[in-house]
C-alpha cells in the first residue's frame, strides 16, 4: 500500500493482493521505521467514512458495505470529504494501484492492476 499526504488530502493505493487481503479482512497495515520511531498507516473496515491519527498510525476507514462493493467491483476507488469540528476539511481517497506504462520505471508492479489507459 502507498501513501500520499497533500495538504488536507490522504489518497492511499493498494495493490492486487492488498485489495484481495482487505476484502477478506477488514484490514490493511504498512509501517515505514523513521529515525524516532515507526510510521504505521492502515485501511480498516468500520461503521463510518473516517480518520484518526494517534501520534504513530494513520488510520482511515471504510464503511464495510462500501469497502466490500469497491474490493469486488470495477470501481478504481472511494472518496470522502471528512469535516471536522473545527470546520477544516480533509479528503480521503482509496484507489487500486496500475501499472505505470513508463517501461523505465524501477519499481516491481507485478502485483499492481493492469493499467486501462494507452498513456500513463
Amino acid at each position: 500500500m502507498k501513501i500520499r499526504i497533500k495538504g488536507p488530502s490522504v489518497r492511499l493505493r493498494l495493490t492486487q493482493t492488498e485489495v484481495r487481503t482487505f476484502a477478506n479482512t477488514g484490514v490493511c497495515v504498512e509501517s515505514t521505521p523513521l529515525p524516532g520511531g515507526t510510521f504505521h498507516y492502515a485501511l480498516r473496515t468500520g461503521t463510518d467514512f473516517q480518520a484518526h491519527f494517534n501520534g504513530s498510525e494513520l488510520a482511515v476507514f471504510v464503511p464495510q458495505g462500501l469497502a466490500q462493493h469497491w474490493a469486488n467491483s470495477e470501481e478504481v476507488g472511494m472518496s470522502h470529504v471528512l469535516k471536522m469540528e473545527d470546520g477544516a476539511e480533509a479528503k480521503l481517497l482509496i484507489e487500486k494501484d496500475f501499472a505505470c506504462l513508463d517501461p523505465n520505471r524501477d519499481e516491481d508492479e507485478s502485483d499492481m492492476f493492469p493499467n486501462p489507459n494507452p498513456h500513463c
